[in-house]
């Protein structure tokens, strides 16, 4: 949508968007014509084709005029997308990266936010260790408040592999030099007790207890604060500079 117009009162009266919370898509846009082909002949779905074969077989399922209209409006569809969230006039932060729509939010959120607004997203770790996405990260960095890093074995996301890492990451405009991170996160209740003054529990070793099971406990010390000298420990390793940031 195009935000200014949609949202052209609150704009006008206070500049943005005070708050934006969200889990946008984790899709990288690419044109997948087997997908729409199958539809036709299941067999481009199933079998794993060379790529002779699904050209023999791509002519012979197009001289189907319905299928065809279908492919090529796809085709027009999904190309032009890529074109837009490629175009560094678009996204200038995102440039030289693979196009991935959550990666898309961020410099939005951005944008319609107020000056002191605050945006989370839940998201994949791919905007810490992009080796293209030092642009990104010089500006990221110094809105990041929070990261808390969680690995997917508890199935909090049913939909998503058990040993996928994603964040919980909130964003504010303001400027700062620091920012906390928690690692190895398996529940969200681990945040909450890490944060509790009334816990002081010493840190469990390992991200298993005794018994076998993934380790939940919050302590204090699970919070790491991140600054200047870290930032520049990162940006050394993924970028090859520690002053890029």
């Amino acid at each position: 949508m195009h935000w200014e117009l949609e949202f052209a009162d609150l704009f006008a009266e206070r500049g943005g968007f005070d708050f934006i919370v969200g889990n946008p898509p984790w899709i990288k846009l690419k044109w997948e014509e087997n997908d729409i082909l199958s539809e036709h002949n299941p067999s481009f779905a199933v079998h794993s084709l060379t790529a002779k074969e699904t050209a023999d077989k791509r002519n012979e399922a197009l001289s189907d005029r319905l299928v065809r209209n279908a492919y090529f409006d796809e085709c027009t569809s999904s190309l032009g997308m890529q074109n837009f969230l490629s175009s560094i006039m678009n996204y200038p932060l995102l440039q030289g990266q693979q196009t991935n729509l959550f990666k898309c939010f961020l410099p939005q959120s951005w944008a319609f936010s107020t000056i002191s607004g605050i945006s989370a997203f839940v998201h994949p770790e791919g905007v810490y260790d992009d080796p293209n996405g030092g642009i990104l990260r010089a500006e990221l960095y110094p809105r990041l408040r929070r990261h808390f890093q969680f690995r997917n074995e508890l199935k909090l996301f049913e939909e998503v592999h058990h040993s996928r890492i994603y964040s919980i990451n909130i964003y504010a405009n303001e400027p700062s030099r620091t920012f906390d991170t928690i690692g190895n996160l398996f529940s969200t209740a681990t945040i909450d007790q890490s944060y509790d003054d009334e816990i002081n529990t010493p840190v469990m070793v390992g991200i298993k207890d005794g018994n076998g099971n993934w380790n939940i406990e919050g302590s204090k010390r699970r919070i790491l604060r991140v600054g200047n000298r870290e930032l520049q420990a990162f940006a050394s390793v993924y970028d090859g500079d520690k002053d890029s940031w």
